[in-house]
């Protein structure tokens, strides 16, 4: 081989395929692999549906309902038709109309124990739009319960979360009642929280079992470090593992403990150690008097 052959590129690399002082540029990570390659992530709000209770029986429990949303007749209210309810004689009507199409399409069932109405909330974290929750929670009522069930909404705006309290008549069309367990309330969740995006609403409705492993697998804290740590003393004082306990935790044949001596803290480790009990010398009894004998027992002369 010449020394021309030495410069010269092998036959399948080009000179295009070779970059001088300036390497390229790793390809972009897409947005979930920054998330989890220790990018900080925005926590995206969750969409809340949840199930307050029931109105049963005949009792008033219906009318209890009603006044609690819309803290008696003080706040607007509006129906599955569109119908707006702002004076308690309106209230009253409803609650008469459900309590007779619930006897009616009940099919005869036992009025005093059945339910009457189911009592749902609608809320998102603060900060949230009100008026795009309650556009949201509207739309979401029209497509879960069209043609099946009727229902009231109230808007709330007490508190710093915005939310809606819906009633839904128990009994729907054909008789079927409304018992909603917890996989259509993820359904449900789910559903609003796609009526909020759509109105430009960040939401999301992520699974119980998904939150709580997502919640495990956050970072521990210095606290959380400090409480599991092997040398729980090491986080406060600066001391490594071999640093000497403050308690001696030591025993004497007859399991006296405490008997070694105890330094104030583990920087003073290097300090003289006092003795909390000193050892006793034979010489203390040959100041005074001969050592005392031990006389034997009565009875063996």
């Amino acid at each position: 081989m010449s020394d021309d052959d030495v410069w010269r590129l092998p036959p399948t690399r080009h000179g295009r395929d070779i970059r001088l002082g300036r390497e390229r540029a790793p390809p972009s990570l897409p947005s979930g692999a920054k998330a989890r390659s220790g990018a900080p992530a925005v926590k995206t709000p969750e969409a809340v549906v949840k199930l307050t209770g029931r109105a049963r029986g005949v009792a008033g429990h219906l009318l209890a309902q009603f006044d609690y949303i819309t803290r008696n007749g003080k706040l607007p209210a509006e129906t599955h038709e569109g119908e707006c309810i702002t004076e308690r004689t309106q209230l009253l009507a409803l609650h008469d109309d459900w309590l007779l199409a619930n006897a009616v399409d009940g099919r005869g069932r036992d009025a005093a124990n059945a339910a009457q109405s189911v009592a749902l909330t609608l809320s998102m974290p603060p900060g949230t739009p009100p008026d795009r929750v309650e556009a949201a929670a509207r739309r979401w009522a029209h497509d879960t319960f069209a043609g099946t069930h009727d229902w009231v909404m109230v808007r709330h705006d007490d508190t710093e979360h915005p939310h809606v309290h819906i009633a839904v008549r128990a009994v729907g069309a054909g008789g079927r009642r409304l018992a909603p367990g917890p996989a259509d309330l993820q359904l449900w969740r789910e559903r609003f929280a796609r009526e909020l995006r759509r109105l430009g609403v960040d939401a999301e409705a992520t699974p119980r079992v998904a939150r709580n492993r997502l919640r495990d697998a956050d970072p521990p804290t210095a606290h959380t470090r400090r409480r599991h740590s092997a040398d729980p003393h090491a986080a406060d004082t600066g001391a490594g593992p071999s640093s000497p306990p403050l308690i001696d935790e030591s025993c004497d044949p007859r399991g006296r403990r405490g008997l070694a001596s105890i330094p104030r803290n583990p920087q003073d480790s290097e300090r003289e150690s006092v003795p909390r009990f000193p050892p006793q010398s034979d010489d203390a009894y040959e100041l005074d008097a001969p050592k005392p004998t031990r006389s034997p027992p009565r009875g063996r002369r």
